[in-house]
Parts: structure tokens; C-alpha cells; sequence
């Protein structure tokens, strides 16, 4: 150990002796730069550009992640609503012991009336509803002046003119009316947007108790099926035979969002 640092001390330019070379004073022989570091850092410039750059990226990508982030929480809450409508009808059609679901008293209750050929509920019709629904709110009665306004996804306004009005347990809202049997679904209630194909669907309920895109009905002769001998519709696929593009036509978001994979790529 001796010898080394003697050939230390010896480049460094240090002349001792071998007997000073002791374990006492060996070290204080030594330069002290042989004991210095250099700590790396960075600079305030360096950092300050860094900073810059990662709020230029965070500007660029935060407003697409937020965006479509809320586009799925969307596309979740319809998920919910679907499954909730579909649960219903299939639960009816086992209850009541019947091979469709246009057999069913709730079938009157979603159609408002117009499957089962009347005019307005019945009592039963809605007992049937909030049975199989579990609805906080069934079915406020007509009025004049019952209608929703929003906005189509090109930015035009709407206003759907409904008859009833009927809230689920989550907040959902259904709006039906005797027009065709399809129904209008808000999947998040009172709550924002209000655009149809976001928040806002036309729907309806086939005979085989599914959720199909309000724009799929089609009450034509080779779009039916018999159960007991009465003619019930059934999903069509207009909107994949029609090739719609629900952003040009303002149709056919449902079928768009289930094509593909529950994702709302618009």
C-alpha cells in the first residue's frame, strides 16, 4: 500500500520519504483534487426550455384526451341504458310467458301505445313499465307543451315533441310518443350536451326484446317475423344495407357506436 501511494504522490510531484509514508499522515500527502467531484446539473435555461416544451405538448394532446374521454363515459352510460332496456323487455317476455316481446304489456308501455294499437297508456301498461324498469319517475302525463329541445351534431337545432316522459333509476330519461314505436333516450338526464348522437338516441325495441337504432325499423313485409301469427318487426339493418353515415345523414349513431366495439368514433 506503501509503494502505491508512493507512485501517487510521486506523479503528483510530492517528495517524501518511505518512513513518512505511515497510515497517520499517508492521506494528508495526497492533492485534494484527487477528492473532489463534479456534480452534474442542469442549468436554469435548460430547465426552463424543458418546462416549455412539456406544456407545448400538454396544450397540443390534453384537449383530445379530455374529449374522448368524455366521449366514453357517454358511450358507457348507453351501454348502461341498453342493457337496462333489454333486461326489461326479455324479463317481461319470460314473465308473461310469451315468445315476443311485442306480446307484452311493457311493449305498450315503450311504444307508448302505438304496438298495441291505442291511443295513450294504460294503467297497465305503465304498471308494467316501472316493474321491469324500476323507474323513479313513469310516465308524466301529455301536455301541449312537452317537448326537448337540442342540437344535432352539425350544430342545427331540434325539437322533439313527446308524450311521455320517464326517468330511471341512474338518471337516464326515455321520451316516447305513438309515432312508430321508437323512443328517445337521454342517457345522462338533464345533464349537458343534449346532441344528438352524444348523449341523445333514437332507439327502439324489436321483437326478440334487442335495442336496435331507431332508423332500423322498418315495418315492410320481408323486415317481419310471426310469433302466434301476428307480424313483429325485427331489426331491419337498414343502416348497414343503407351504408349511412351518421355525420352526413344524422342517423344511425347507435348501429355506428355497436359496429364499433362501443367506441364513439365521430
Amino acid at each position: 500500500l506503501n509503494r502505491l501511494f508512493g507512485r501517487v504522490l510521486k506523479r503528483e510531484g510530492v517528495n517524501v520519504s518511505c518512513a513518512e509514508h505511515t497510515e497517520k499522515n499517508l492521506f494528508s500527502y495526497l492533492p485534494i483534487h484527487l477528492f473532489t467531484f463534479k456534480k452534474a446539473a442542469f442549468t436554469l435555461a435548460e430547465v426552463l426550455i424543458t418546462l416549455g416544451i412539456i406544456g407545448v405538448v400538454a396544450a397540443l394532446t390534453l384537449p383530445t384526451l379530455i374529449a374522448n374521454h368524455q366521449k366514453q363515459t357517454l358511450v358507457n352510460q348507453l351501454k348502461k341504458a341498453v342493457n337496462t332496456l333489454e333486461n326489461a323487455a326479455q324479463s317481461a317476455t319470460a314473465a308473461e310467458g310469451v315468445s315476443s316481446f311485442h306480446d307484452t304489456l311493457f311493449k305498450c308501455f315503450i311504444s307508448d301505445g302505438y304496438l298495441c294499437g291505442y291511443g295513450d297508456l294504460r294503467d297497465e301498461h305503465k304498471e308494467s313499465g316501472n316493474k321491469y324498469l324500476k323507474t323513479i319517475s313513469l310516465a308524466l302525463p301529455y301536455a301541449s307543451e312537452n317537448a326537448i329541445e337540442y342540437k344535432n351534431i352539425d350544430g342545427s337545432e331540434y325539437i322533439y315533441w313527446y308524450e311521455h316522459k320517464t326517468i330511471l333509476n341512474d338518471g337516464a330519461i326515455i321520451y316516447t310518443y305513438n309515432g312508430n314505436g321508437s323512443f328517445l333516450l337521454d342517457v345522462n338526464g338533464e345533464k349537458g350536451p343534449n346532441v344528438y348522437g352524444r348523449d341523445l338516441f333514437g332507439l327502439f325495441l324489436d321483437a326478440y326484446g334487442h335495442v336496435i337504432d331507431g332508423y332500423d325499423v322498418d315495418a315492410g313485409y320481408t323486415h317481419t317475423v310471426y310469433f302466434g301469427g301476428g307480424e313483429k318487426i325485427i331489426n331491419s339493418h337498414r343502416c348497414e344495407k343503407d351504408n349511412i353515415n351518421p355525420l352526413e345523414t344524422n342517423e344511425c349513431f347507435y348501429y355506428k357506436i355497436v359496429s364499433d366495439g362501443w367506441k364513439m368514433n365521430y
